[in-house]
């Protein structure tokens, strides 16, 4: 059986991202923490409770509704990253100046190749937003519901760090090649 929560859609649960919420399943139980995120396609969440340091998956068809707690209250800056950086590999970590960088050079390469992109929050928005690139922006932080642009765009960004591999190689080479002693026949 499918729910009310299951036809609520993609806008509705991002903007649960980063909220304290108490979801009430179908089986009476209630379950609260901070959203970290929601799968589009399942419609599960992820929840965090930082008090005793549980992570729950609750399955979207499970969900009988959700009630954001703390209404008043946005999420500050401290949170959100922490929630965030969560789930992050610890050798990932990069200073906001790498990811600057590294934004900047996925946006010129994107545009480069001729789709649209901009800049969205510490993203990139891409194809008019149907794909969002999160920060560290590498092919496995790529979200989008359709799956033919995102594999798509999941290619370019792989044909970057191709690109970017060979021509590093190449200036190694030439750094090479003017270095070496030349013996003139």
């Amino acid at each position: 059986m499918q729910g009310a929560w299951c036809g609520l859609g993609p806008a509705h649960w991002s903007a649960l991202t980063h909220k304290r919420v108490a979801v009430h399943a179908h089986n009476g139980h209630e379950l609260r923490g901070f959203v970290v995120t929601v799968d589009p396609v399942s419609a599960s969440l992820v929840l965090v409770d930082f008090g005793s340091g549980e992570v729950q998956v609750v399955l979207g068809h499970a969900v009988k509704d959700v009630q954001i707690l703390d209404q008043d209250l946005d999420p500050d800056l401290d949170l959100k990253n922490r929630l965030e950086t969560l789930f992050r590999d610890p050798g990932d970590e990069d200073s906001s100046l790498d990811l600057d960088r590294t934004r900047t050079r996925l946006l010129e390469w994107i545009r480069l190749n001729r789709v649209p992109v901009e800049t969205r929050g510490a993203g990139l928005a891409v194809a008019g937003g149907v794909v969002t690139v999160n920060p560290p922006f590498r092919v496995q932080d790529c979200v989008g519901l359709n799956q033919v642009v995102l594999d798509r765009i999941q290619r370019l960004i792989q044909n970057q760090s191709r690109d970017q591999d060979q021509s590093q190689d190449q200036d190694q080479d030439l750094d090479q090649d003017r270095d070496s002693p030349r013996s003139d026949p």
